[in-house]
């Protein structure tokens, strides 16, 4: 499936652990009171030292030209792991030509971590992307579990020993007001980027809004306002809400965004799939309430075997380029494309976060 004659991605869920609990993230769920909670069925797996270099041994180095890595959680925070800076050290010592790219909310570990990495990265190619949502006053509201002032002070001691960082906000109604103010402070300090997402998920049939529960205050999130950057949520919900036997609809409409860059989504356990939205469809598996509705909803998924997809108990080069699994998969985009395909992939609808990046 994968081209080793092209330089090759891949996008690394070091753990399946995070201080944070963010609303809308696929980790946490919102009971039937309205209380934002961590689902039941969350692990705590992440790959060590020892499973990575094994993972990304000799050989596949030898084959694949890796020139970025994403380390990002599906449902966690790469700064959780706790052999990131060994593992990181490892990847240089392979490639030192890589691109790494760390995605955190920042509100881990001390200002002593922090200044190692900084050191760390500083003579490296990387971005490290803080994911600061507005100021003091409003950031808490969607990074549930984190502290703004904390984040900052981890961000400057990173930034002043060499290391280079974006800051990220996701912009909500709540905090759209505090973009410049947002912008100019990442500036002062000496962040390279600032980011805004608006993100996708509203989608929703009905109204665009989410009001949860959390350490016994009442929030409402709701999308931002801003004209040039809406999001169609209604139509999205309207892709989304499709019934089973609609996705039949999306056959050849599929282009593979992972394919089309050369990458690949590793997750804490060591399984190897296509892409993240996948990965996130091996996890949902487990949750009882979704069992029955995706045996047929993402129906490739019901072939996946982790034994034979992981790349720890299997050789990783072998998996990228002969996995029969990922043969039927591509096969499967002009047949009958699972949910997860054809929700994200498909170019009829084109899903994506709106994304306004600027160089400071």
């Amino acid at each position: 499936m994968y081209n080793k004659k092209k330089p090759l991605r891949v996008h690394v869920e070091l753990s399946n652990k995070c201080n944070a609990m963010c609303p809308q993230c696929g980790r946490n769920y919102i009971d039937k009171d309205g209380v934002l909670k961590v689902k039941p069925t969350m692990q705590t797996d992440e790959l060590v030292l020892k499973d990575y270099k094994k993972i990304f041994d000799d050989k596949f180095y030898d084959t694949f030209d890796l020139n970025k890595i994403n380390y990002c959680g599906n449902r966690s925070d790469p700064i959780a792991s706790k052999d990131l800076h060994e593992i990181v050290e490892y990847a240089y010592s392979k490639n030192n030509k890589t691109n790494i790219v760390i995605a955190t909310n920042g509100g881990l570990k001390t200002i002593e971590w922090w200044s190692k990495f900084g050191k760390l990265m500083s003579d490296k190619k990387h971005n490290v992307v803080f994911g600061l949502d507005g100021l003091e006053d409003t950031h808490h509201i969607y990074r549930q579990k984190t502290n703004f002032n904390k984040v900052i002070s981890n961000a400057k001691t990173f930034i002043q020993n060499g290391g280079n960082a974006e800051w990220q906000m996701l912009v909500f109604k709540h905090n759209q007001h505090q973009i410049d103010e947002a912008k100019q402070i990442a500036k002062d300090i000496g962040f390279k980027s600032f980011k805004e997402v608006y993100t996708p998920r509203f989608w929703s049939k009905e109204g665009q809004q989410l009001e949860f529960i959390a350490n016994d205050e009442n929030y409402l999130l709701e999308p931002a306002t801003i004209e040039k950057n809406k999001i169609d949520n209604k139509k999205l919900g309207e892709h989304f809400s499709f019934q089973n036997k609609d996705r039949d609809k999306e056959a050849g409409y599929i282009e593979c965004k992972a394919l089309k860059i050369n990458e690949f989504f590793l997750d804490f356990d060591g399984n190897v799939l296509p892409c993240c939205w996948l990965g996130n469809s091996l996890n949902r598996k487990g949750e009882p309430w979704l069992k029955d509705t995706l045996r047929y909803a993402d129906n490739m998924m019901n072939w996946y075997n982790p034994k034979v997809m992981n790349a720890i108990d299997n050789d990783l080069t072998d998996l990228l380029l002969e996995s029969i699994w990922m043969k039927q998969l591509q096969k499967s985009w002009d047949i009958a494309p699972c949910k997860t395909c054809a929700r994200f992939c498909s170019k009829r609808i084109n899903i994506k976060k709106q994304v306004n990046r600027e160089m400071l």
